[in-house]
C-alpha cells in the first residue's frame, strides 16, 4: 500500500499533533503544576527559614549566657563535702540534736546540685541564728532554700526546725 503525498502529509500532521499532545500532557502540564505549587509554598518556607535563623541566634545568645552564668556559680574546693561541712557547722553552732539526709542529686555536664534535708530538735534561737550565720559566711556554694521553725510543745521549751540546704559542686 502506497500513500499519496497528501495522505503522507496528513498522517505526519496527525502523528505530530499526537506527539505534541502527549508532550504537553506528560511533560509540560506536570512541570507547570509543580511550578505553581512551588510558587505557593516558597513564601511560607522563607518565613520558616527566617524563624529558624532567629531561633539559632537566640540559641547562641542563651548558650553564651549559660557559659557566663556557670562561670559565676561559686565552686567549692574539689574535696569539699557538704555533709561534713554541715555536720561541723551544726556542732560549732551548739546544736545538739540534729539529723542530715541527702535527698536529691541533680547532675549536668558542668555542675552537680545536692539537696540536703536537716532536722533539728530541742534547740534555741541563738543556736539557730549562729548556724544560719555560719552557713551564710562560710561556704558560698551552699544556700538555705527552705526552712520551717516551730516551738516544741510538751517536750521542753526548745525549738524544732526542718531545713533544706542546696549545694552546687563539680560533678565527680
Amino acid at each position: 500500500m502506497t500513500l499519496s503525498k497528501r495522505e503522507k502529509y496528513l498522517l505526519s500532521l496527525a502523528v505530530g499533533s499526537i506527539l505534541l499532545l502527549l508532550t504537553y500532557h506528560f511533560m509540560l502540564k506536570p512541570a507547570m503544576t509543580r511550578r505553581d505549587n512551588l510558587q505557593r509554598v516558597i513564601p511560607g518556607k522563607k518565613e520558616d527559614l527566617a524563624e529558624i535563623y532567629q531561633l539559632a541566634g537566640e540559641y547562641e545568645l542563651l548558650e553564651k549566657e549559660i557559659a557566663q552564668l556557670s562561670e559565676e556559680i561559686p565552686r567549692p574546693e574539689a574535696d569539699f563535702s557538704p555533709l561534713s561541712f554541715l555536720e561541723s557547722t551544726l556542732d560549732e553552732a551548739g546544736i545538739a540534736s540534729w539529723s542530715l539526709s541527702r535527698t536529691q542529686e541533680v547532675r549536668s555536664e558542668r555542675v552537680m546540685q545536692v539537696v540536703i534535708d536537716i532536722r533539728i530538735d530541742e534547740t534555741g534561737w541563738r543556736e539557730l541564728i549562729n548556724f544560719f550565720q555560719s552557713l551564710d559566711e562560710a561556704e558560698p556554694s551552699l544556700r538555705l532554700s527552705r526552712f520551717d521553725i516551730r516551738k516544741q510543745r510538751g517536750r521542753g521549751q526548745g525549738l524544732s526546725a526542718n531545713l533544706t540546704v542546696m549545694g552546687v559542686r563539680e560533678p565527680e
